[in-house]
């Protein structure tokens, strides 16, 4: 019976502490002076948008339309690539196929240095 127990009690013990330290680790991530904007053409515009704002800059996503006249950002290496050419004074690295824990540690580390961290993200909906 007591082995049992071990089994069932261990095992649950353990994620409440894991979850208890992602919760901590969690209420720490904050960037200041991040203006949170309402996506009007397309998520990689509006993460450049925010971004540019934080910097002190003026590039809006329906700038970056009107400039292109169609987006440039819908994928992980043309949005890398724009980041990049809209902000040459800072250095955007894309990384595919991380672990969520692997994820969670290099956003948690650029955020602690108050460096906000532009991702994309991607899921499958229905067959596409």
């Amino acid at each position: 019976m007591i082995a049992i127990l071990s089994f069932i009690i261990i095992p649950i013990f353990s994620v409440g502490i894991a979850f208890t330290v992602l919760a901590v680790k969690t209420n720490r991530i904050f960037v200041d002076d991040i203006e949170v904007i309402n996506q009007d053409v397309f998520c990689g515009y509006a993460v450049i948008e925010m971004f540019s704002a934080w910097n002190g800059g003026k590039v809006t996503e329906e700038a970056l339309y009107k400039k292109y006249g169609k987006v440039v950002t819908s994928t992980g290496k043309a949005f890398c690539d724009e980041f990049n050419h809209q902000f040459p004074e800072f250095q955007t690295t894309m990384y595919k196929y991380l672990t969520n824990s692997e994820l969670i540690d290099k956003v948690y580390d650029c955020l602690a240095d108050s460096v906000p961290v532009p991702f994309e993200w991607a899921a499958k909906h229905d067959d596409e």
